[in-house]
């Protein structure tokens, strides 16, 4: 094993100044100097509890950025320099383990939510022994606590909190302010996802700026942090409120030169997934109930889901402490599946609770490679009736059904070859269609076109060739496909087929699942532009890919 290992982060160049004039007054290499300060700055962190740590403002601001449209600030930021970090092995998880990560953050996740914890390391442990500033950081407390950063994140996400979101928050006041927990369960429990989980993107960065620079400059800087650090004296609570149920005057204040999009489709998929969270979790909890329907609906989406009689899911420990038997063994053996559920260990399925079920391995071997948090997802996707769903999906424009390739359908043994045969003409008639519908949009003044793509009607790629010669979009080819009658895979439905075709099935229906999630959560976020309380204006899907 290494006794090194190396990554790199790229920083503004007032940073690099500063760790340039530090190992020049120390003598040492700048390679060296910077990996005496993170070996430091980690035995400093982690000696600290989680909300004291230290993170440096750059980091709550995401500051150094790129420009992502014409007129956006970080144009005329100085562009960031890479800074190469080569530390002793298990030294670059410890760096990540104590930076800061921000509400709705991950590590890996579309440009706007990742975290960038190594990149903070580097900043926070430059600026505690030389402090540097540039034109955008000049004036600003440069080093805040993990707490008062997160409070001043809450703020900026008030400051931008979009007509879909307010929805959700004026619910549950309600809920509250009438003391009726049970009856308002799951609205309270979105509310408080949706604070844990907001949306990112640029316009909230920008309006963590402009609060920044309300707050966190002055005299008064150091009395504010610990205000945004408490996160519960009136104070904030009352400017978060404020902020919340801005005019727009107000809010285009805080977004700065972004104020001419509205962000309520990004709105609109937090409360999407903070509806989808609660529907799992209350999935979950089904999976484990002693006394339960073998039969579920999935609030969100809306989808059913059956499991066979007997079958159930039981707690197994903590997800940190070991497997304890027999689970080990069932495990091991590929006849069970662990699930974190909070900080428990949840396996499944197990008959009556108590026992693995009988042939179960080729079903268990489709979740092969898919992480610990995505495993009541797969058992979701093995659960799901597929004909049930398709029903009640009936208006939405994302189909509901488990689709294989009809050529994969037909090597394992799923149709024969004239049922093969069938799906493949259909497919070739469909793609037909598409080719002769453009062809009949061309004009009179569009003769070559016509003639070069009528020569060429019949063969997919070289109609597709002749489009883009003549500067028009080439119809999609339709691919044969077979769809899965609609029963759950786990049970009968499977019990008699090959162990191979089991696996592929499964592996399909996760990927199905997650295929049919992705197109309603885009759904929300287009519908999100047309709710009561948006302002008018369309979605710029070039800017917003979430």
């Amino acid at each position: 094993m290494p006794d090194r290992e190396e990554s790199n982060v790229l920083v503004p160049p007032c940073a690099l100044t500063a760790l340039m004039t530090v190992a020049a007054r120390e003598g040492r290499s700048r390679d060296e100097t910077v990996r005496r300060m993170l070996l430091a700055h980690v035995a400093r962190q982690e000696d600290l509890p989680v909300g004291e740590r230290l993170t440096h403002i750059s980091t709550v601001l995401r500051y150094p950025g790129v420009a992502r449209w014409n007129g956006d600030a970080r144009r005329e930021w100085p562009r960031p320099k890479r800074l190469r970090l080569r530390v002793p092995a298990g030294t670059l998880d410890r760096l990540r383990a104590v930076s800061l990560q921000l509400p709705g953050q991950s590590p890996r996740a579309h440009r706007d939510y990742q975290a960038r914890r190594l990149t903070d390391a580097v900043m926070t442990a430059i600026a505690v022994v030389e402090p540097f500033e540039d034109e955008f950081l000049r004036g600003l407390r440069p080093l805040l606590r993990h707490d008062a950063a997160v409070g001043l994140w809450r703020l900026a996400a008030a400051a931008t909190t979009t007509a879909p979101e307010l929805a959700v928050h004026a619910r549950a006041d309600r809920a509250r302010e009438a003391e009726d927990y049970a009856r308002h369960r799951e609205a309270l429990l979105v509310d408080e996802i949706l604070e844990d989980r907001p949306w990112h993107s640029p316009a909230r960065f920008d309006a963590a700026a402009t609060l920044a620079r309300e707050l966190l400059t002055g005299p008064a800087a150091d009395d504010n942090e610990r205000m945004l650090h408490a996160q519960s004296a009136d104070g904030w609570h009352e400017r978060l409120q404020d902020l919340r149920h801005a005019d727009e005057f107000v809010r285009a204040h805080y977004l700065g030169r972004s104020s001419s999009y509205t962000w309520a489709g990004r709105g609109a998929s937090a409360v999407w997934r903070a509806r989808r969270a609660v529907a799992m979790q209350d999935f979950e909890d089904w999976l484990v109930a002693d006394q339960r329907s073998t039969r579920h609906d999935v609030r969100s989406p809306g989808w059913r889901v059956r499991m066979p009689a007997g079958w159930r899911a039981v707690h197994a420990g903590r997800w940190e402490s070991p497997v304890p038997e027999p689970y080990r063994e069932w495990l091991d053996a590929g006849q069970l599946l662990a699930f974190p559920v909070g900080s428990r260990r949840v396996v499944w399925p197990l008959v009556d609770g108590t026992a693995p079920v009988p042939e179960i391995a080729p079903l268990i071997a489709g979740a092969r490679g898919i992480a610990d948090r995505h495993i009541s997802g797969f058992i979701e996707a093995v659960l799901l009736d597929w004909q049930h769903g398709a029903e009640a999906f009936d208006d939405s424009s994302v189909p509901m059904a488990l689709r294989l390739p009809a050529a994969a359908a037909y090597e394992l043994g799923l149709i024969d070859v004239v049922q093969y045969r069938e799906l493949a003409a259909e497919a070739y008639a469909i793609s037909q269609q598409q080719r002769m519908a453009v062809i009949g949009q061309l004009t009179a003044d569009e003769q070559g076109a016509r003639a070069a793509l009528d020569a060429v009607l019949g063969n997919a790629r070289m109609f597709a060739r002749a489009c883009r010669r003549y500067g028009i979009d080439p119809p999609q080819t339709a691919r044969p496909v077979w769809t899965w009658p609609g029963r759950p895979l786990a049970g009968r439905a499977t019990a008699a087929m090959p162990p191979g075709t089991v696996t592929v099935l499964a592996q399909h229906a996760f990927r199905a699942r997650r295929r049919i999630l992705g197109g309603l959560m885009n759904e929300a976020w287009k519908d999100g532009f047309f709710q009561p309380g948006v302002r008018a204006g369309a979605p710029l899907a070039w800017l917003d890919d979430e």
